[in-house]
């Protein structure tokens, strides 16, 4: 299974596909996975193809983000085309193209066309707009706080501020961070799985009010 909270906008990505092509063929070949499916996986792949193939396409335990219950292998059964209709609509949903081909040697993992990933708004849209993948749009999230955070206006209209926090010591000591967001706003703060926090307050939705 994969995290409750995105179940809403998956199936929302995948009736749009089947509205757009009429293609009913979509599956989910994998979600949430554990340790030891990971483990299970990859053992099995070292058996069939070798370590040096298996390595490509198959994380090591434990490092998978199968393990996030945020990530998908998305495939149509039924038309060998549909990968580009995924990767080209995923951000409208909140989804990433994850492993694309022309950024293996940034990702550490070779081209996969299935794989997508929830980051949820507005970091789907901007991630494909600069046409970069999760570890450059972290890196380019250290360039703004709450003093100077970046100012996006997604497509639906919805103006957000969103900005990173550092931890305060290492992740690991049980220490606190104080991080500071805008008072009346609606915000949402979220571990970047490195070293702080990525905060996003939605600044103006006036523009999508009904």
């Amino acid at each position: 299974s994969c995290d409750a909270y995105i179940f809403g906008r998956l199936n929302e990505f995948v009736n749009a596909y089947y509205e757009a092509t009429g293609d009913d063929g979509t599956i989910i070949n994998s979600g949430h996975r554990t340790y030891e499916e990971q483990e299970a996986l990859l053992t099995s792949r070292i058996e069939s193809v070798g370590e040096e193939e298996a390595y490509k396409y198959v994380a090591i335990p434990g490092y998978s983000e199968h393990h996030t219950g945020y990530a998908l292998d998305i495939v149509s059964y039924e038309n060998s085309e549909a990968a580009g209709w995924y990767v080209d609509n995923c951000w409208l949903y909140g989804f990433i193209h994850r492993y694309p081909e022309d950024k293996q040697d940034i990702t550490g993992i070779h081209y996969e066309y299935w794989h997508f990933r929830y980051v949820g708004e507005p970091h789907a849209e901007i991630i494909m707009l600069n046409d970069i993948v999760l570890e450059e749009y972290i890196e380019m999230l250290y360039l703004y706080s709450y003093d100077s955070p970046l100012i996006f206006e997604a497509h639906d209209g919805v103006t957000y501020q969103i900005y990173y926090a550092a931890c305060d010591g290492e992740p690991t000591d049980g220490g606190k961070t104080d991080i500071y967001v805008p008072i009346g706003v609606e915000h949402d703060i979220s571990g970047n799985n490195v070293d702080g926090f990525v905060i996003t307050t939605v600044m103006d939705s006036a523009n999508t009010a009904q």
